[in-house]
């Protein structure tokens, strides 16, 4: 299994042993990126796919929310990310994420 954690403005942190962990920034930019700046994170156990939500949010459009566009496997991270924001509403942040223990199903909290 893989351990994640998350730290604003650090991007994405993984472990493969619970001990070591390497950084990993999602999306360009490093810390001067907004979106890097995760504010939730939760994995999909049965699909190996970790969604992450960043901490920006804007007036106009709706609350970002990420995947991995593949499964996360022991010495393979998946480090690409793709959109799955449809119908989130506009000008709001997803707080949490909690998977709902099926395939490609997730509840989400927004502010």
């Amino acid at each position: 299994s893989v351990l994640f954690w998350s730290k604003p403005g650090f991007g994405i942190y993984y472990s493969e042993d619970g001990t070591v962990f390497k950084q990993h920034f999602p999306f360009s930019g490093g810390a001067g990126n907004p979106d890097n700046f995760i504010h939730a994170i939760c994995a999909d156990d049965a699909t190996g796919r970790l969604y992450i939500a960043p901490l920006s949010s804007h007036s106009l459009v709706p609350a970002k929310l990420y995947r991995s566009s593949c499964s996360w496997l022991v010495g393979k991270p998946c480090l690409s990310w793709e959109a799955v924001d449809a119908g989130l509403p506009v000008g709001s942040l997803v707080s949490d994420i909690v998977w709902a223990k099926v395939a490609n199903r997730l509840m989400l909290g927004t502010l």
